[in-house]
This record gives structure tokens, sequence and C-alpha cells, in this order.
């Protein structure tokens, strides 16, 4: 009896884990990356902002060993941050490492979704919101099509940057991090609802193709010397 109780709960939980899919579709992961990210970083090395922001200036400017824009993979069930290679429900997502000091850069902030942190309190174009509402304003960005001139006129050549203080831990930034991905996705699927008429996994190739170039996906880490400060009174 207690044999076959035994290879019942172990068929119950086998059974579970073939039969659990992916929060995300492969064409759904897919549009976080392109053939500029290649370069693993070792995310459990780090500990805070500005130790991440130092190791992509030291391989991107100092010693220039990486030829390819580097990598992050996000573990979407513990909705963490996590080390490559990707296994399980993960997702790889390229970031853009800062211009170095030596470079000069010009950026259109109209096509910039500046999305603030400081501790629990968040800004996006300098409105306080919700922690929890976060995802909501990526598709704001992309599908504006000129309705508010705080956000982008057009879903192409956008970007997004994270801004929090230099010391913050990377910890504290896997829930933000989350909803940008879960945001991102959403709005790629609205695109394609809006240009196409069918959901972006029923898109043709050649559509899908079309798709990931105009959404190429940009996204980067800033933060300030000074600590980043919120106005909490709404």
């Amino acid at each position: 009896m207690r044999q076959t109780f035994f290879w019942s709960v172990f068929l119950i939980v086998l059974l579970g884990s073939c039969g659990r899919q992916s929060e995300f579709s492969e064409r759904e992961k897919a549009l976080f990356t392109s053939d500029i990210y290649a370069y693993n970083i070792p995310i459990d090395s780090l500990n805070t902002l500005e130790d991440l922001i130092v190791y992509l200036d030291d391989i991107y400017c100092e010693h220039s060993r990486a030829k390819k824009w580097p990598l992050l993979y996000y573990n979407l069930e513990n909705n963490r941050l996590t080390n490559p290679p990707a296994k399980g429900n993960t997702i790889a997502f390229g970031i853009e490492p800062s211009p170095c000091s030596n470079m000069m850069f010009e950026y259109d902030f109209s096509r910039i979704l500046e999305i603030v942190k400081d501790g629990y309190n968040i800004e996006v174009e300098g409105e306080r919101i919700e922690p929890d509402s976060l995802q909501n304003y990526i598709s704001l960005q992309y599908l504006n099509f000129g309705k508010d001139k705080k956000y982008s006129s057009d879903p192409v050549n956008n970007g997004i940057w994270l801004i929090t203080n230099k010391d913050d831990k990377l910890d504290k930034l896997n829930k933000y991090i989350g909803q940008i991905l879960r945001g991102y996705v959403h709005m790629a699927n609205e695109y394609s609802q809006l240009k196409y008429g069918k959901k972006l996994n029923d898109l043709t190739d050649e559509q899908y193709k079309e798709l990931r170039h105009s959404l190429a996906f940009h996204l980067s880490f800033k933060y300030s010397d000074k600590p980043v400060e919120i106005n909490v009174d709404f």
C-alpha cells in the first residue's frame, strides 16, 4: 500500500512538472534579444546597481573585451535575476550599457520611458505611480501615438531607463524588471493586434520579423551619485 501511494505521488509530481508551460511563448521570449546581445553577466557576483554599472564600464570602456552587448536572465517563477544559462521558466533579456565617458551621445528623451525608483516609491515620467502598476506604462510609451506629449509619438526606436540610487541592491530591482518584461510582452501583443489584426503568435514569420524590428527592446540601468528623491505626496 505504501509503495502504491509513493508511485501515485511521484506520477502526479512528474506529470505536473512535464505539463508546466512557460509564461511566455518562444516568440514572446525572442522579443528581448537580438544579434547584438550575447555577453552573459554573472549576476551573482554583483551586489548593487553601482557594481553592475562599474562591471559594464570595465568590459565596454576600460578594456573593450566584449564584442556583444550584455544579457541578463530573469526567472519568471521566482521573479528574480539569475545566473546564466537560462534554465526552467527563465527569460534572457538584453540591456544597453551606458556610453563611455569619452563619448558624446545625445538622447531623444521623448523616446525614453524614465522609471525612477526610490525605495518602494516609483515615478514614471515625473508622475508618482503605484509600484504594482508599472507594467501598464509600457503600453503608454510605445502605443501612445501622440495622445500624451509625455510619451513617444510612435512605437519605433523607443527605450526604457530604470533609474535608482547607486547603492540600491540588485535584488530590490527584481519586482520592477519583472513588470517591465511582462508589460513589454503585453504591449507587443497589443501592437500586433493593432497593426496586423491578430495575436503575436499567429503572425507569419515575415510579419513577426517586422514586428521585432519595429519594437526592438532597449533597456538601460542608470544611477545618480546623489540619492534619488520622490515626492510621496499625491
